[in-house]
């Protein structure tokens, strides 16, 4: 139910009026406002806009196109009081918003109409103007949960108890209602006895931490809001709204509980609270430390390929400014050591710290190679891979990584750096010849090519001259007889666990590409110990319990239709609480290609790579598509320059949504100077600024300057395209900054100029934006 226009008619009071940002046109996707009818009913998880109005204010000679909707004026007063109410009707919560925002005021647009803005957890809630007595109600979020929050309250408006509560009080004394209360395992299975009498049982489940709720004997759901009035930023699994009804005695009961980061009918302030913890948490948060560079475990290496693996690692710190001295401060050493005087623990160790030492380092773009290089020919592998003019030849360390997660460094006597000749520029390549590949060997494999630059300004975060090289060509054994599967995604239930959370992760493969089923599982806690992983091949479904902070990672072994076995690695970062995530994919790349790493709210997902640009299709539950999508592409980008088109589809036939959808693309290592568009580059494109100017979005930096968030929306059907430049060039640069002065509006010819005043007429009309459109219209109506 809305307000209607009329609501208004014959009224003096002045109240603050409810509205989204579609409403008032903030969102930027809206040209005009849409004030008729005010609401009384809006979403959860979206901004709640305030707009303070007379009734029986003057429009003056010149209403403008937010007055000519409404009867009186809007007015700059405030603040807006917004008051949280209980089951009873009372007051439980109340919150005050500054109206300190401005809508309209576009090119041609004296309005300017005062605002404010807020989120609110779900609930309902009544509004004022401070000193005024003219409250309305409104709710915000779904009637259904807020029944179902209020529901053990059981109290109407006169703070009677129900007929309901009435029974259940009686029953409850004579001992016809008995309350009972257990506790899962740590795979979540339970059992509960029942007296011998009872007709029907109905369970409902709940949960924080797995501890917080312990010692508590009937644990509610105000139980959790006084925990997140407290320190608690973790997440919440809730009971559903409806219990689950099951006669005794029954087995295989499955108790359904949705995830979410608030507790229904939690305080104002706390919300806010959570939302700025979150936002700073994400912001702040890189996945580098999530990339595998291996799939074997450095543990599971031979000795020899172990020392092969340390000492080229060791050659490229050595090489590369800045990585030597980020090693030594890992280091229990203090100067690098030989391989052959470590221990086999030590070669571990050290390796690992010197991988941390490299990532971040600036990345030398790899060299555009057209086809694919590799040449497989009487059990033979042969590869002519051209270096950038900025690698040092002696930091070359080729490898090969099988699909089924083992690796190899490949051996000198295979391998030579060469000139390329007059004719080829007078480079030099990594050639590779003769490496013997058999039908014994796994299905595919990657060569990885790793070198450092030979100059002195591999800084951090640097440019596509200095750093390192690190590239992979894929190939498939063409001695290999079977199918090879194609992976879309592999699938986690949270990739924000808590540190004792039981995580569930399976591999969505594309159909008809001969996927056969998950055979094993393995996984590790953050200091490399193994941890439990077991696969419910019912389901076919791995699952594990974190051990703790820090990254855990598990590893996958799936067999195709004829019995061969392939392996993906992944990982995810336990955090000192749980938290529940926006729908996220993060790009991720193996030797069967890449793919999608996907979270909570997404039924599937699956990314294409090709010439430097992503391919990101989402395939949401619903035709309104996610509240929001994440991106995380880090781990399949490379080089200065990057494409990205997004579909958020729906359903099984995988249509289009009907909805904009938020869309936060995440991003690690860009420049000051990096330049972000929400189209194509170019003069008519959509260019997006860190301060947010143009309406296409904004981008949001960490405070160490590692981390980027652009902040933008997709099209009304759920497709968008972005372009970042990281290095731009001076002739990048000024496109950017044109774009920007002409809001993205295509530019006319100068013939169509010059041909006419009318064609000058059109111009000036064509670059309008937003509700400068209402504006004109109005004065048509007084001028037409």
């Amino acid at each position: 139910m809305n307000v209607e226009g009329s609501f208004l008619e014959g009224k003096s009071e002045e109240v603050p009026l409810a509205y989204t940002s579609e409403d008032i046109a903030t969102a930027p996707w809206v040209d005009d406002a849409d004030l008729v009818p005010p609401k009384v009913v809006l979403p959860a998880d979206e901004p709640v806009n305030f707009v303070p109005w007379n009734p029986d204010g003057s429009q003056g000679r010149l209403p403008d196109g937010y007055e000519l909707q409404l009867p009186g004026t809007y007015i700059d007063k405030g603040p807006v009081v917004v008051e949280q109410l209980g089951p009873g009707g009372d007051v439980i919560d109340t919150k005050t918003v500054p109206v300190n925002k401005r809508a309209g005021g576009g090119w041609g647009d004296p309005s300017s109409m005062p605002y404010a803005e807020t989120k609110l957890p779900a609930g309902v809630y009544q509004i004022h103007l401070e000193g005024d007595d003219a409250k309305y109600p409104i709710v915000v979020g779904s009637p259904s949960e807020i029944a179902s929050a209020w529901e053990s309250d059981l109290r109407n408006e006169a703070n009677q108890l129900t007929d309901r509560a009435n029974r259940i009080r009686d029953l409850l004394a004579q001992d016809h209602v008995v309350r009972s209360t257990v506790r899962t395992n740590e795979t979540g299975h339970f059992s509960v006895n029942v007296p011998s009498n009872a007709v029907t049982t109905d369970l409902k489940a709940m949960k924080a931490d797995g501890q917080l709720l312990k010692d508590i004997q009937s644990p509610s759901l105000e139980n959790l809001r006084e925990f997140q009035s407290k320190d608690y930023n973790g997440t919440f699994y809730l009971p559903s709204s409806r219990p689950k009804t099951v006669e005794a005695p029954a087995e295989g009961v499955t108790v359904t509980v949705y995830r979410s980061p608030e507790v229904p009918l939690g305080d104002m302030s706390s919300f806010a609270d959570l939302m700025a913890f979150l936002e700073n948490q994400r912001l702040n948060e890189t996945i580098s430390e999530l990339e595998n560079e291996y799939t074997q475990r450095l543990e599971e290496m031979e000795n020899e390929t172990l020392r092969r693996v340390y000492t080229d690692h060791s050659t490229l710190v050595q090489a590369v400014p800045g990585a030597k001295e980020r090693y030594l401060e890992r280091s229990e050493f203090s100067e690098i050591q030989a391989a052959e005087d470590l221990s086999s623990d030590e070669l571990t160790r050290e390796t690992r710290h010197m991988q941390v030492a490299l990532a971040g380092i600036g990345e030398i773009e790899p060299p555009d190679l057209g086809e694919n290089p590799i040449n497989i020919d009487d059990g033979g592998l042969n590869l002519e891979y051209p270096l950038p003019n900025s690698v040092d030849p002696d930091t070359v360390a080729p490898e090969i990584h099988w699909s089924d997660g083992t690796v190899e460094p490949i051996p000198e006597e295979y391998y030579s750096v060469e000139s390329t000749g007059i004719f080829g520029g007078g480079g030099q390549q990594l050639v590779i010849s003769d490496l013997p590949i058999g039908e014994t060997d796994p299905a595919a494999f990657d060569i990885r090519v790793q070198a450092a630059s030979s100059g002195d300004g591999g800084l951090i975060g640097g440019g596509s001259d200095e750093g390192v090289l690190d590239d992979r060509i894929s190939a498939t054994n063409p001695a290999f007889g079977g199918s090879i599967p194609t992976v879309n995604a592999v699938d986690f239930s949270t990739l924000a666990p808590g540190p004792s959370e039981n995580v569930y992760v399976g591999v969505e493969a594309k159909p008809d590409t001969g996927y056969g089923q998950l055979v094993s599982a393995e996984a590790w806690n953050d200091d490399g110990e193994s941890i439990n992983a077991t696969v419910d091949t019912e389901r076919d479904r791995a699952s594990f319990k974190t051990d703790g902070q820090g990254v855990h990672s598990v590893r996958l072994t799936f067999e195709n239709d004829q019995g061969d076995r392939f392996v993906v690695s992944e990982r995810v970062r336990a955090h000192e609480q749980s938290r529940s995530d926006p729908a996220t994919v993060r790009a991720s790349e193996s030797t069967l290609g890449t793919y999608a790493v996907t979270g909570e709210e997404l039924a599937s997902a699956r990314i294409d790579s090709s010439n430097g640009r992503l391919k990101i299709d989402v395939i949401a539950d619903d035709s309104d598509g996610p509240g929001s999508l994440v991106l995380k592409p880090a781990n399949a980008m490379s080089g200065d320059e990057h494409s990205f088109e997004v579909n958020v589809l729906h359903g099984n036939s995988e249509e289009r949504v009907n909805a904009h959808v938020p869309i936060e693309l995440h991003l690690e290592g860009m420049s000051d100077s990096a330049l972000y568009w929400r189209s194509a580059a170019g003069l008519g494109g959509d260019p997006v600024t860190h301060d947010g100017s143009t309406r296409f979005g904004e981008v949001q930096t960490a405070a160490d300057g590692e981390k980027q968030i652009l902040y933008t929306y997709t099209r009304e059907d759920g497709s968008l395209e972005m372009e970042v430049i990281s290095s731009p060039g001076w002739t990048a640069r000024i496109t950017h900054r044109i774009a920007r002065t002409i809001g993205g509006i295509e530019i006319p010819s100068p013939l169509s100029i010059a041909g006419s005043g009318t064609a000058l007429l059109l111009l000036g009309v064509g670059i309008l934006k937003r509700r400068d459109s209402q504006y004109m219209r109005m004065i048509w109506r007084f001028w037409g």
